[in-house]
């Protein structure tokens, strides 16, 4: 991120540091909430989760002893709890699950630094995109607090479906930084050798490359969950296409195939059968067009 916004209240009563991690938090506290993220709601209260280290690279301009430092003032303090509880998925991953409390959102409750939205919705003047994941605090922005009030005008149907077409969101960002959000999701699928079909790299391209801010933690969490419905005969594809227009990803339904006679196919080991096959096919045609690639080079 280029620049940064903060609470100046927070900063002057707890300084800049604790105003920087705050916002970031009440940031996605807010989207967690407007998008009801079950992933995020545990025992009654909505949660944003880092390690010290990955909320240090997020922000940028604080080390990792700062974010420390300033969380467990920040807990002294009474403005966030954190979870006592494991929520991760292995009980070896020791990331910090941490919780506004009243005292902390009443900083927020009547700032426009609140008004945050999806990209997928009408938001401020673009150019204030570029402060992401820091909500906006801009005084001139006349936006009520109806969080994610104006839904999408334009249809599904207009959403990118050719990997190599940019897709059309709303934020004023170098082409340069989406490819490199891509590449990142590339380079995690390489690591956990998880296998998509074109269609579904195509998805995912578009997906990332309307959400070039989001954090690697978050990343990482998608792919997980798009390779579980994957191997659930669910079309993650579809899903990634609705899910332009919001934060979450949208529950998919089951993929459509057909047998033989037209009849449509429910089985779900027949699904990812069919499924595993196209992927496999897919790879034999790129390695043939690689070798034909090279052939010509050399000729």
């Amino acid at each position: 991120m280029d620049y940064l916004i903060i609470n100046k209240t927070i900063a002057r009563v707890y300084g800049i540091n604790i105003a920087l991690i705050l916002n970031d938090f009440a940031y996605w506290d807010n989207i967690n909430k407007s998008n009801r993220s079950e992933h995020h709601l545990r025992d009654g209260r909505y949660w944003v989760y880092y390690s010290h280290k990955s909320l240090a690279e997020h922000l940028e301009v604080i080390s990792e002893r700062q974010v420390q430092t300033a969380i467990e003032k920040m807990i002294a303090e009474g403005l966030i709890i954190v979870s006592d509880v494991n929520y991760n998925k292995t009980r070896f991953d020791k990331t910090s699950w941490y919780s506004l409390t009243e005292k902390a959102l009443k900083f927020f409750a009547n700032s426009k630094q609140q008004n945050v939205e999806s990209r997928g919705h009408k938001m401020y003047s673009p150019k204030q995109h570029n402060v992401e994941p820091i909500p906006n605090n801009n005084p001139n922005d006349n936006h009520n607090n109806n969080h994610f009030s104006e839904p999408v005008k334009k249809p599904q149907a207009d959403l990118p479906l050719q990997i190599n077409t940019k897709p059309k969101v709303e934020v004023d960002m170098a082409d340069g930084m989406r490819e490199l959000a891509y590449r990142a999701w590339l380079d995690l699928i390489s690591k956990y050798g998880y296998k998509f079909t074109r269609h579904e790299l195509r998805a995912i391209k578009s997906y990332a490359y309307s959400k070039p801010r989001l954090p690697m933690h978050e990343v990482d969490s998608a792919l997980e969950l798009l390779e579980k419905w994957a191997l659930e005969g669910l079309d993650i594809e579809n899903s990634l296409r609705q899910s332009l227009s919001t934060r979450a990803l949208i529950r998919p339904t089951m993929r459509i195939e057909y047998d033989a006679r037209k009849n449509r196919i429910y089985d779900i080991d027949q699904l990812n059968t069919m499924r595993h096959n196209q992927i496999g096919k897919e790879e034999q045609e790129a390695t043939a067009d690689n070798a034909n690639s090279f052939t010509g080079e050399q000729l």
